[in-house]
């Protein structure tokens, strides 16, 4: 489930008025592994789309018919928003006013993750705010590296079963399989598993605990 913000101005005369009418949509995908990203893209589209027709239904209401747990610690539906939204520029012309867009950083995540895709005649620009208090810095980062990994595979081959896509690159997974692993450790011919499981067992005071304290020759006798 995601989140996805709705300009509420569904009349042209709310067209020209300054105030603050939007909604928040949720947003349901199931994702068929061997459907194509072109399958997927067209479902995600006719969803949206009946959303974004639905979005004067009442939020509490919905709230009220699916009879959702209240937990004031989070949002009642999703974790997770992602916007769409054209960039302007540093600044805007309103009738004789001169509007700047001034950046703010209020340290404050809304949601657990947000991702916010702003256009313009160069492309999208991406913006991802996290919860620091699930996330680290590095994490992040590690995420936007997949996303922009598999953004690329998706437009080089958008026929291709969804499976197939990669979230790691070859060399993240190279290091994943072989770098960070420790090396297989060489064993001597001569000995078994029962022996190797004493010598284990003759290094290790304490092996299993629940409660009280069980010892390792307690479980070899």
């Amino acid at each position: 489930m995601v989140g996805t913000p709705a300009a509420g101005r569904v009349h042209t005369d709310l067209n020209d008025m300054i105030g603050m009418f939007v909604q928040t949509l949720a947003l349901r995908t199931e994702v068929d592994p061997n459907g194509t990203m072109s399958q997927l893209i067209e479902q995600v589209k006719k969803k949206t789309m009946q959303a974004f027709e639905h979005q004067q239904y009442p939020f509490e209401r919905l709230l009220e018919k699916l009879n959702v747990p209240r937990d004031f610690s989070r949002h009642p539906l999703f974790d997770t928003v992602f916007t769409l939204a054209p960039d302007h520029g540093a600044a805007q012309h309103i009738g004789d006013m001169l509007v700047e867009v001034e950046e703010t950083n209020f340290h404050i995540a809304k949601f657990d993750l947000t991702l916010q895709a702003m256009e313009s005649d160069q492309g999208l620009s991406f913006v991802l705010d996290y919860s620091t208090a699930l996330f680290k810095r590095s994490t992040a980062e590690q995420m936007m590296k997949h996303y922009v990994y598999l953004l690329e595979q998706m437009v080089q081959a958008p026929q291709e079963a969804i499976r197939s896509y990669r979230l790691l690159s070859e060399q993240e997974a190279e290091a994943q399989l072989n770098r960070w692993n420790p090396l297989p450790s060489p064993y001597p011919a001569e000995e078994t598993i029962v022996t190797q499981f004493e010598k284990q067992v003759s290094s290790m005071v304490i092996s299993l605990h629940c409660n009280v304290k069980m010892w390792f020759f307690l479980i070899k006798s």
